[in-house]
């Protein structure tokens, strides 16, 4: 990524912002946010959720619209499947790509695993092997990996949720929050960790 493309992406979240702030009086105006952390995979989920019409501050945020917007075919593997996603990437043309959920597994993990999945054919890494619950670590040294989780974060828990909901105040506690937005504490946790206000 060039210099330049970085400061496009900060020049139009900056725009975004006093668009979505306008309608505050100068009392009200939230503290600026530092942009200068956005990655790739941040903005590429953010301009995701707009393309596909997805309300980015009203949750949880309907992952199946992005999967059905994106063409990927979403289903559910055998109950003996031992991954929690598995990601087949088209060899032509005519088919689409095609995302296998482990039926076994937690709602919320289904979700994060979809959004990562979406992740990786969003981000173009091409054929990836079936991800596991270690692939959804902030730990992990893969960096395609990586990528897909600050964008499957990014889809669940945008900037702009979060914001609402600071601003609002309605959320007691992560937990609260996790469940609103049908991810796990921990996702939160992680997503609020790196929304880091100016």
């Amino acid at each position: 990524m060039k210099l330049s493309d970085f400061f496009l992406i900060e020049s139009t979240l900056l725009s975004e912002l006093r668009d979505q702030f306008h309608f505050l009086t100068a009392r009200d105006t939230p503290r600026p946010v530092s942009l200068a952390f956005v990655s790739p995979a941040e903005y590429a989920a953010d301009q995701m959720l707009k393309r596909c019409g997805v309300n980015r501050t009203t949750v949880p945020i309907s992952i199946g619209q992005v999967a059905t917007h994106m063409g990927v075919d979403v289903r559910y593997a055998p109950d003996t499947a031992d991954y929690t996603a598995s990601l087949t990437v088209p060899q032509s043309q005519n088919t689409r790509p095609l995302i296998l959920l482990n039926a076994q597994e937690p709602t919320i993990r289904q979700r994060f695993a979809l959004a990562h999945a979406l992740g990786h054919i969003a981000l173009g890494h091409g054929p990836v092997p079936a991800d596991t619950p270690a692939h959804y670590s902030t730990e992990t040294p893969n960096q395609q990996e990586q990528a897909a989780n600050i964008f499957a974060l990014n889809l669940l828990i945008p900037r702009q949720a979060i914001r609402c909901a600071l601003r609002i105040g309605n959320f007691g506690n992560v937990n609260e929050m996790a469940e609103a937005f049908a991810v796990s504490p921990a996702a939160v946790a992680t997503q609020l960790k790196r929304f880091k206000p100016a």
